[in-house]
């Protein structure tokens, strides 16, 4: 399952490359993070999610079972509220 809010630039193809290339069995989501920072998309393993509302609160719980993956893309963690948070 990929989770991501609907309010942020889409992510770059190699964004997503990076995502489920870090993807295997051991692990149960994969986030992707810039200059120490977390953002989205989220690829997550499906059975994990019963509360969304709860689920940035779980990723952190993960330990082992999460891989974060450092991405060059700083727009992942970019809000699109106004045209003017658009990326130049």
């Amino acid at each position: 399952m990929l989770l991501t809010p609907v309010d942020l630039v889409p992510p770059r193809t190699s964004t997503l490359k990076a995502l489920l290339d870090a993807w295997s069995d051991d692990v149960d989501a994969v986030t992707p993070t810039h200059a120490g920072r977390r953002g989205h998309p989220v690829l997550l393993r499906a059975s994990i999610v019963d509360d969304v509302e709860r689920l940035d609160r779980h990723l952190d719980t993960l330990g082992e079972r999460r891989r974060k993956v450092e991405i060059d893309d700083a727009a992942f963690y970019g809000d699109l509220d106004v045209p003017a948070d658009l990326p130049a």
